[in-house]
């Protein structure tokens, strides 16, 4: 009961907790914290505050940002009793986010229904007046949809609930823009700016969208129909014409292009990017020529700000942040692209591979926060499109053209990194970086990014070879260069920390995460390809590595569990986390940090194996016993497992099982006194008793000390009906533990055997005494003392384990007989006619009435 109060103590103050990060502003850290608190409660935790911790989760990733993490706590939690206007409200904007629209226009209308019974008062969040919100949710939600009469309803609705909120003009607007008609997209900006006043977004809208300013998207495709749509969905309605070259489809890549209503030409491939590209930019008709891949999108936060830029900027081009994505890893890299350029001025592409817009030497370049995301680059895609090897034929052709072309060769180790053939091929790398660093000058300004990036190509695959030394070489000339360069700060800092240099590595992860704060990847100009830009995770997981490897848990605990605010799962930050808690004596931590790694690696060896080491702390022998057998599984041969095994198969009754570990173990553990101890206690469950006594013998031997010992040494001997050596051993097990009340009560057995009922009756006595013995052991000693005709003794006992097991008949009616003996003729009157009421035909209870009362036998006859 006490661990139980705990553990609600414990999850109810974290409650206050995250309450509290959620008033700062820490919305954040408020989610995670609430997501770990709700997969900790049990199942019987008090509903209210369960609903109130969901409540508050979805509201703190709502408004971090963090939509998917918000829809997934919905998702593993069960709804709130009743559906009030605040879930109903946090969950419409969550589906919104995750493009789920079925779920928004579900959740939205049960607002909007809920909405005109519902009153203000006694709310968490100001969700009352947020009316016109959902209704521009499930405009927009429509607008997505193309269902462009259904969008304008919700927003006019929204306009009419909220007049001076902007939002829905400009949605509207976007609708009305979409349809080709922009006079009534110019009234709804016009009433807009009226109502809401000198808004940026409607301001933008009536300066820019307005305006005649033609987008070209340019693409060049093959074999595409699995991402072109995502591609092509992620523009619509943000672009005045789709040119697509095709260069030898053969699946539905062209229907689906003309199905986005694209202008479709043919070309067929030539081994050269560049030459397809060119044609297809000399197809637009386009102000600007926007380039785009089939494994690419446009962010949807960006394309409001691609039609401004396209109708403000007085520069050239316009350099866009591409991420590269690789959803097999769950790594992100990034780097700064031309992407938008003026059409009409000569500007075409060079290389085969990795092809490059030719701009002039100083020609003005915009760099615009619009983000693409670029799928391209994860692992199973790559292999499955066959880019590593076309990627790679290329590369080949053009460096022996070229043999001194340092972005080939930088290209080269590039593309041979990615993946899982990176390691395998590091031999490789370093031969196509260190070229690009034998041919490129530290002086020429214009591809100093190119040097710094393959001299991290070089730390890199010096790292996976284990030449850490060399590894920190490279890294420490690339930072002499530009010492913020991220991702030579975090290779370094791993390389130190393979050499358990650990000051070292502590600064360069240090140094790294000041880097990575202070770095605005909207306002990098040169085109580096960062891949640590999202990495803060791995600095902090290092920084937890260096700080246990030198023995400060508490340090590396901090450093985790920021690793965990960042990534739900990350290497072995669960397991680590519950080792170090267990280490120093954090259970209920320790115990949640490993459930949580077996939730994403549900055969993970010591996870199970630590969770088996907390079921046996709290004697949960069985659930122990699962653990260490999936741990088991996983590592057979493990040298512990097999007695862990045995013990916790005793322990929850499975004798059987238990003797056939006990034949696993090594003979060096099976040799130990613990284990031998264990062999009899299993042999006596299994009712072999000569194997049992063989096995205590020799186990005392060295362990004369051990009471417990004795007395189960003791039950061997009772077994087997000798009674003296079971006596001795008994006596010695209470001259090394008088407290030791089961040597006590087995030795009252023993007399009693030998009917001593004078002897075992005070033995006896003395282990009742415990309020929580056992109801058999208080029924015995009454009877014993009831034998000895001691029924003064007796009575209390009767009473005592009447009042455990008031239905036993046979225990009422002896208890009646003492007060017959005793002379307390009313009190055993009482007690036979209840024994008659609840059992008519008790014989000795009409019996003994009789005798007491022939005239009360007459009145119970029936």
């Amino acid at each position: 009961m006490s661990k139980g109060r705990n553990t609600h103590q414990s999850l109810i103050k974290g409650l206050r907790k995250a309450r509290k990060q959620y008033d700062e502003g820490k919305f954040s850290a408020a989610g995670s914290a609430l997501r770990r608190l709700l997969s900790d409660m049990p199942s019987d935790f008090d509903t209210d505050s369960r609903e109130q911790a969901l409540l508050l989760g979805l509201f703190s990733f709502a408004r971090s940002g963090e939509y998917e993490k918000g829809w997934q706590l919905k998702e593993s939690q069960p709804a709130l009793r009743s559906e009030s206007l605040e879930y109903n409200y946090v969950c419409c904007y969550l589906a919104y986010q995750q493009s789920d629209y079925s779920s928004t226009f579900t959740w939205g209308e049960r607002y909007l229904s809920e909405h005109a019974n519902a009153t203000p008062e006694n709310m968490q969040y100001d969700v009352y007046s947020k009316k016109h919100e959902i209704l521009n949710t499930l405009g927009c939600a429509s607008k997505d949809q193309a269902q462009d009469a259904r969008a304008l309803d919700y927003l006019d609705s929204a306009i009419a609930v909220s007049p001076d909120y902007p939002l829905p003009y400009l949605n509207a607007a976007l609708v009305c823009k979409r349809k080709g008609d922009s006079q009534r997209a110019g009234r709804y900006v016009e009433t807009g700016l009226k109502k809401c006043g000198p808004v940026d977004e409607l301001l933008m809208f009536q300066k820019g969208m307005l305006a005649d300013a033609k987008i070209s998207l340019c693409m060049i495709v093959k074999d595409e129909e699995e991402m072109l749509p995502q591609a092509l969905d992620s523009v619509k309605g943000l672009v005045d014409e789709i040119i697509i070259v095709d260069t030898g489809s053969t699946d539905r890549t062209v229907d689906i292009a003309k199905e986005h209503g694209a202008k479709v030409f043919f070309h067929p491939w030539e081994d050269d990017f560049s030459k397809s590209r060119n044609y297809s930019i000399g197809y637009a008709t386009g102000d600007w020529v926007f380039i785009l891949d089939a494994d690419e999108e446009l962010s949807k936060d960006s394309a409001a700000l691609l039609r401004k830029v396209a109708n403000t900027c007085t520069e050239e081009a316009v350099s866009f942040s591409v991420y590269n994505i690789d959803t097999d890893n769950d790594q992100v890299s990034f780097l700064p692209s031309v992407r938008l350029f003026r059409n009409g001025r000569g500007y075409t592409y060079r290389g085969i591979v990795h092809n490059q817009i030719t701009l002039p030497k100083d020609c003005p370049v915009m760099r615009a926060p619009i983000r693409i995301d670029h799928y391209g680059y994860t692992p199973s895609l790559a292999e499955k499109r066959g880019k590593f090897e076309r990627t790679t034929a290329l590369l080949k052709k053009q460096i022996l053209e070229n043999p001194n072309d340092a972005f080939a060769h930088f290209n080269m180790a590039q593309i041979m990194r990615g993946g899982s053939q990176g390691v395998a091929l590091s031999a490789d790398i370093l031969k196509h970086a260190s070229r690009v660093t034998e041919i490129l000058n530290p002086k020429d300004d214009d591809h100093i990014h190119i040097l710094l990036m393959a001299h991290h190509q070089m730390a890199c695959a010096h790292f996976n070879l284990e030449a850490y030394q060399d590894a920190a070489s490279c890294c420490q000339k690339a930072l002499a260069i530009k010492p913020d360069f991220i991702d030579a700060l975090m290779t370094l800092g791993h390389s130190e920390s393979q050499r358990k240099n650990y000051e070292g590595a502590r600064e360069s992860f240090l140094a790294f995460l000041r880097a990575q704060e202070a770095y605005e990847a909207s306002e990098e100009t040169r085109g580096f390809i960062l891949l640590n830009l999202e990495n803060e995770h791995q600095a902090y997981y290092g920084l937890g590595l260096i700080e246990e490897a030198s023995g400060n848990a508490p340090v590396a605990l901090e450093w985790y569990r920021k690793v965990l605010l960042n990534q739900d799962d990350y290497l072995e930050t669960h397991r680590r986390i519950g080792q170090l808690c267990y280490a120093v004596g954090r259970w209920e931590e320790a115990e949640a940090a490993f459930r949580m790694d077996l939730e994403y690696r549900p055969h993970g060896f010591w996870a199970h194996y630590c969770q088996g080491d907390l079921a046996v702390r709290r004697e949960s022998w069985t659930e122990a016993y699962d653990h260490y057998l999936e741990a088991h599984q996983s590592n057979p041969n493990h040298a512990a497992l097999p007695f862990n095994l045995a013990l916790t198969a005793f322990e929850s009754g499975q004798s059987d099982k238990a003797h056939d570990h006990l034949n696993q173990m090594s003979s060096e553990i099976r040799n130990e006194n613990t284990s031998i101890k264990l062999a009899a206690k299993i042999a006596y469950a299994r009712k072999d008793y000569e194997v049992a006594q063989s096995n205590y013998e020799a186990y005392l031997k060295d362990s004369a000390g051990d009471a417990e010992g004795w007395c189960d040494f003791g039950n061997v001997y009772f077994r087997t009906e000798k009674y003296e050596p079971a006596l001795e051993c008994y006596a010695r097990a209470l001259d090394i533990a008088p407290d030791l009340m089961i040597a006590r009560r087995n030795r009252a057995m023993v007399w009693i055997q030998q009917k001593q009922f004078e002897q075992a009756a005070p033995e006896l006595e003395q282990y009742v005494a415990d309020p929580n013995v056992e109801s058999s052991s208080i029924l015995l000693l009454a009877d014993l003392w009831s034998g000895l005709q001691h029924t003064e003794k007796a009575l209390p006992f009767y009473e005592r384990y009447l009042s455990i097991v008031p239905d036993d008949l046979d225990a009422l009616f002896r208890l009646s007989q003492c007060y017959h003996l005793q002379g307390r003729l009313e009190s055993a009157r009482q007690g036979y006619h209840y024994l008659l009421e609840k059992q008519p035909d008790y014989e000795p209870a009409r019996t003994a009435l009789s005798l007491l009362s022939p005239e009360a036998n007459r009145q119970t006859a029936p």
